[in-house]
């Protein structure tokens, strides 16, 4: 009985700290991929960011202001007087960027050690809930349209090559010699046919082997095949298939599984009436087709293609499609996002159920953590990666707790490729030796044991540990730690600021927009006193109400530091019922989560400081603009909209433009831009969702098409009311 129950013990343990490596890489996966940490270079700049400047040597003379800026992260602080005394967490403190209250000690056999960092799951945004940026996965339920999946992984098509090409009866996609984004040696080449008539799919692959533990080389997971979109695939060799007939064809595989694709080409051919697909594998010395016509699609992006004749698939005609960056053609939009990037490492099984689009969550699958407690801070775990040591830490370590699991995990760091140490508890001892006040952001241990893989005691975890607090009394203002607002502190793309010498000025902004790097330019006037600095945006120049942006600086020869006060709450009599929802509004919108829960606020503002570093010294004249190389329509911004929208277009040369706006009929709505010669350039023009009457037109998807010489191409929008 004894020998059982150890037995079961210790085969609890090994799913449990199974698991936990799944969870684990997870969790450091959400975190890169939030704070776009990838390589040391990406966290050298967090570092920087952080660090306070040194302003001994600055001097305040506006005629050093003429230049290009570079834009760097805003810090943002908080100020508040509240009519009653009352306790707040400190956030950052609950973030693991300043040390908590109390501490954790880890006891064991070789060291002994003090976790005194401590971050909040939920405040740091690592739940099951859509990222913000493109990869915008919901693990808990998702679905996506009809898809083929050739590579259904994380590529990187910052090198390799793609290709479009179409005949009279075939649509061709060709990957090159495309990496994995982690790992640049892993070049993949395939392509993916559609042929039109007889509605066959071809996927053939040239260097994809991928046998037992080498699956783990496909980061993300690798599923391989066809789906409809109703969230089931079915498990097939495709390599061995020889015509056999399935419903939902669709291979998903793990490191326990074998399959060599290296020269295999997999033929996928529809019954009559669609309801399911033959599929056989033929062996091949090189890819068919041509792969002439190089189209860019950008990392974490698609491409939309417009398909000279109709494809039906799964029993729907389709004439356009979108090509993943990952390897995917989908044939409904919304199948534009990256998938997989979160599956652990060669599981075709995760891989396989977002290729379907079904459910990412399975019972055995574990949330993310709901404190994680460390001795180091929270920008050490970027420095730990990338195999850097962590000053004043000989040992390294970190623990999980998973409270609805009733579990506590932990490992010793090391860098990516080492093995590192995990320990688990007994889920029976939990709620003896564990208490989680989840209200107070409290843990405490109370000498609760961790078990290795054997069963054996290993380390001991004891003490109690939260966040600090700041104190808030009746009548007296208070200064909130400040912090760097996160979307600014993402690693997008560089914002430059120009103050041009006839006092004009302009700010211009670079990110993705779907498939598409967008350019924003924001022109201004502006003039400087001796430490104050006013800006006055264009659009605002004739608007009566329209006032001056006031900013105290602070120059060096290369560094700017433009600060700012600011009441968000002044009129806020006129949209909430008292100032503590309009603080919470903006702890929740901007975010701050340092001024959430806030209670009897008197008063509220912000204080902001922008450091930028100069570019160019002399600047006398507004640059122009480097002309485009090709023509390119960009995706509608905001889409969807209500109801106002712009889209943008780039001209390479001068010539005649036509674009319109048509309703999914094909009938046309407004003429946006009529036959008229613009110059070579960026261009773009609003869209206020009404007709050439100038009447409100109805909520819908609408088609908008430009036209420009032999260029045509159109894209979609969507008008919510």
């Amino acid at each position: 009985m004894k020998k059982t129950i150890l037995f079961i013990f210790s085969l609890s343990l090994c799913f449990a700290t199974e698991g936990f490596q799944i969870e684990t890489s997870k969790f450091v996966k959400k975190l890169q991929h939030k704070y776009k940490i990838y390589t040391p270079e990406d966290l050298k700049r967090l570092q920087s960011q952080l660090n306070p400047t040194d302003r001994s040597n600055f001097i305040m003379d506006m005629n050093n202001l003429v230049g290009k800026w570079k834009m760097n992260p805003a810090e943002v602080g908080a100020f508040v007087t509240v009519g009653t005394d009352q306790n707040i967490p400190n956030m950052l403190s609950l973030m693991g960027m300043d040390t908590a209250n109390g501490g954790i000690s880890v006891i064991n056999s070789e060291y002994d050690t003090e976790l005194y960092y401590l971050v909040y799951g939920d405040l740091m945004d690592l739940g099951d809930e859509e990222d913000e940026e493109n990869r915008d996965i919901v693990e808990e339920e998702y679905t996506y349209g009809p898809r083929i999946g050739a590579y259904l992984t994380d590529l990187d098509p910052t090198s390799g090559t793609i290709y479009f090409d179409e005949t009279d009866t075939t649509a061709t996609i060709t990957f090159i010699d495309v990496p994995l984004y982690d790992n640049p040696d892993a070049l993949n080449t395939f392509q993916i046919q559609l042929f039109y008539g007889v509605n066959k799919i071809v996927i053939t692959y040239q260097d994809l082997f991928l046998t037992g533990a080498n699956a783990a080389e496909a980061a993300g997971g690798l599923a391989i095949g066809i789906g409809d979109g109703n969230g089931d695939f079915t498990n097939i060799d495709l390599s061995e298939s020889s015509g056999e007939s399935f419903l939902v064809p669709i291979e998903g595989f793990s490191g326990l599984n074998e399959l060599d694709m290296a020269y295999k080409k997999i033929t996928f051919i529809p019954n009559d009436d669609f309801s399911e697909y033959s599929v056989s594998a033929d062996t091949v010395s090189s890819l068919e087709g041509e792969y002439i016509n190089e189209i860019v699609v950008e990392d974490d992006g698609y491409l939309y293609q417009a398909l000279s004749s109709e494809f039906v698939f799964y029993g729907e005609g389709w004439d356009q499609i979108y090509v993943n960056n990952d390897g995917n053609v989908g044939f409904e939009y919304g199948d534009e996002t990256c998938v997989c990037w979160d599956c652990e490492d060669g599981d075709g099984q995760c891989a396989a159920k977002y290729l379907a689009g079904g459910s990412g969550s399975s019972d055995d699958e574990s949330d993310d953590p709901d404190f994680v407690i460390m001795n180091f801070n929270f920008i050490d775990i970027f420095s730990f990666l990338f195999g850097f040591p962590i000053d004043g830490v000989d040992n390294p370590f970190m623990v999980s707790v998973f409270v609805d699991q009733g579990i506590v995990l932990a490992q010793g760091l090391t860098p990516f490729g080492e093995e590192p140490d995990i320990f688990s508890s007994n889920a029976d001892n939990f709620s003896n030796y564990v208490s989680v006040d989840t209200n107070n952001y409290t843990v405490t241990f109370n000498y609760l044991n961790l078990y290795d893989l054997n069963g054996s005691i290993v380390a001991t975890l004891d003490g109690s540990i939260g966040p600090k607090m700041v104190e808030l009394l009746a009548g007296i203002e208070t200064k909130l730690p400040s912090m760097f607002l996160e979307d600014i502190m993402e690693n997008e793309e560089p914002t430059y600021t120009n103050f041009f010498e006839d006092s004009t000025g302009n700010e211009i902004s670079t990110y993705e927009d779907f498939d598409a790097v967008v350019t924003d330019t924001l022109e201004f006037y502006w003039y400087a006193s001796a430490d104050s600095l006013y800006i006055f945006d264009f659009e605002d120049y004739n608007d009566q109400e329209g006032d001056w942006d006031s900013y105290f600086y602070q120059q060096s020869a290369d560094t700017l530091i433009m600060s700012f006060k600011e009441y968000p709450c002044e009129d806020y009599s006129a949209y909430y019922d008292s100032m503590d929802d309009c603080v919470q509004m903006v702890a929740d919108s901007m975010p701050l989560p340092m001024v959430s829960g806030l209670e009897n606020v008197n008063e509220f503002y912000m204080t902001g400081e922008r450091m930028m570093t100069r570019v160019s010294t002399v600047s006398t004249t507004p640059d122009l603009p480097t002309l485009p190389e090709k023509f390119a329509l960009y995706p509608a911004y905001p889409n969807p909209f209500n109801p106002n929208t712009s889209i943008s277009y780039e001209l390479p040369t001068d010539g005649m433009v036509y674009l319109a706006i048509y309703d999914l009929m094909g009938r046309k709505v407004n003429t946006l831009v009529s036959s008229k010669i613009q110059r070579a350039g960026y261009h773009h023009v609003t869209w206020n969702a009404t007709n050439e009457l100038g009447q409100s037109v109805a909520a819908g998807m609408y088609i908008y098409t430009i036209q420009s010489g032999k260029f045509r191409q159109t894209k979609k929008m969507i008008l919510l009311k």
